[in-house]
């Protein structure tokens, strides 16, 4: 499995664990629009862009905060949180101390980024912006916790700084390199220039005023009309309509954020009352961060799982396993390697008769038994529905597997045939095949299914020998709640296989 599945299953089960505990403070604490959008940012938006950020995990690894990291976040998080409810002081800025840690810690990956070899490119230089410059963020979060005035402003600009750089400051640079990264235009090159300048450039025009601020905010303004150009491209590029969708969504309502802030520039350049922080709050912040933020990083989530997920079927509306889509998909790369340390291994076996000894070729009960098996026979049916192209089983199949989730359910996976055996070998004849599993199943291994019968003396055993490890992001998420699933199917598949081997009672005769 590679490494980047686990990178971004630990900060999607981040982000999913973020977005509960957001919902949970909309509900239970006094929290108004301005610090709601933040905290989204915090909770929800920084771990949704870190998780789109492979190469972050070799970074981690070497200072062994691959696994720590995302907790970090989400806790710092969650007494980012806890902070909102207290007046502003030492209190509640002790509270918001840990997030300005985390932030610290991100700025310095994406000083290491910028640094390594490799990352120099447009695209690396623009998403290692946005961690360096969610550290600023971080700062002005804190400042507006603890009741500061830094430079002399007050609230609620301080905390909607802070704010800036969670949507502007992170997800901006970070949804444009991803851009750049994929489509290598000359315009994806000038939008990263923009973004990676306009981002501070804004900071300055407001700390200066005047003439200064108003450009700031016009030249981020006709960046973000490239920015604009990037997504409309990728929807146009997608291919499947979620994807398409969402970009597009993003990209509108980019613009028409950035149009409201152009405006509200012009307006307090002129000194009118066109638009008003009151009024920008619940519009420019809204479309910026539900609008542009959350569906752009979504449709490079769906993106990047295409050609990698299982398929979900609901027999009442019509739906079908089909293998069309599996037999074109590869196995997982490296799993013909072997297990690593720390992959699960197991070995079920269970005895399920004795048979005269001699030759398996004759009718009885392991022949019996393995032809069960090379049909894939092997789960019981309210389990398992297998779908197959011919039978017996052959080196090369892909075998698919409907597995009955809930009632009116099913998901289906496969795997493919590598190798099929019926001879005896060291005193036993073995009968059975063995599997790997393909992109998009939920575990990363191979399994043999096996009958096997001692010629000495007549024993006969059903046996599923595997090893396996999560194979997919949702795996990654939910790991023992996957293990519990696989330990029951295979206890399910032994008693079922040990039922087929028994004797069938003869049918009686027609008088």
């Amino acid at each position: 499995m590679p490494i980047a599945l686990a990178h971004r299953a630990a900060w999607l089960r981040s982000a999913a664990l973020g977005f509960l505990a957001w919902l949970i403070g909309l509900s239970a604490l006094p929290l108004d629009w301005a610090p709601a959008l933040l905290l989204l940012g915090a909770l929800v938006v920084v771990p949704l862009g870190l998780a789109l950020l492979d190469d972050l995990d070799t970074v981690l690894r070497p200072l062994r905060l691959q696994s720590l990291l995302p907790w970090i976040q989400l806790l710092s998080g969650g007494t980012l949180l806890v902070s909102f409810p207290i007046y502003p002081g030492e209190r509640a800025g002790l509270l918001a101390l840990p997030w300005l840690g985390f932030t610290a810690i991100a700025a310095l990956l994406g000083f290491v980024r910028l640094v390594r070899d490799g990352y120099r490119s447009a695209a690396g230089i623009a998403t290692s912006a946005g961690l360096i410059f969610l550290a600023i963020g971080g700062a002005w979060t804190l400042a507006s916790r603890w009741g500061m005035e830094p430079m002399g402003f007050r609230e609620p600009i301080v905390l909607l700084t802070g704010a800036h750089f969670h949507f502007a400051g992170f997800a901006l640079p970070v949804l444009t390199g991803l851009a750049a990264g994929s489509l290598r235009p000359l315009p994806a090159r000038l939008a990263i220039a923009g973004v990676v300048l306009g981002v501070p450039f804004v900071a300055v025009g407001i700390t200066a005023g005047g003439v200064l601020e108003l450009s700031a905010a016009w030249f981020l303004a006709v960046t973000c009309l490239l920015v604009v150009w990037l997504q409309a491209e990728l929807a146009v590029r997608a291919a499947f309509w979620p994807e398409r969708g969402l970009f597009a969504l993003s990209g509108l309502l980019l613009l028409a954020g950035m149009s409201l802030a152009a405006v509200y520039a012009l307006s307090t350049f002129w000194k009118t009352d066109w638009l008003t922080i009151p009024q920008m709050i619940p519009w420019h912040g809204t479309l910026n961060a539900l609008g542009f933020a959350l569906p752009g990083l979504l449709a490079w989530h769906l993106a990047r799982l295409r050609g990698t997920e299982l398929q979900i079927v609901v027999p009442a509306l019509g739906g079908q396993p089909s293998l069309d889509q599996w037999e074109k998909r590869p196995l997982w790369p490296g799993v013909e390697n072997g297990p690593a340390p720390g992959d699960g291994q197991d070995c079920y076996e269970r005895e399920v008769g004795v048979e005269m000894p001699g030759a398996p070729e004759a009718d009885g009960l392991h022949r019996r038994a393995a032809e069960s098996i090379m049909k894939y026979d092997i789960f019981p049916p309210r389990l398992v529905r297998p779908v197959l192209r011919r039978e017996p089983i052959q080196v090369g199949d892909t075998v698919g597997i409907c597995y009955h989730q809930a009632p009116g359910i099913d998901v289906f996976f496969a795997a493919r045939v590598v190798a099929c055996f019926d001879q005896e070998k060291d005193g036993v004849w073995r009968t059975g095949f063995t599997y790997r599993t393909l992109i998009g199943h939920p575990e990363y291994g191979e399994e043999t299914f096996s009958f096997e019968k001692e010629m000495a003396t007549g024993r006969v055993i059903v046996a599923l020998r595997s090893w396996s490890r999560p194979g997919t992001v949702l795996a990654l998420l939910c790991p023992p709640w996957v293990r519990r699933q696989q330990v029951r199917a295979s206890h399910a598949a032994l008693a079922h296989l040990a039922d087929l081997a028994k004797p069938q009672a003869a049918t009686p005769a027609t008088p």
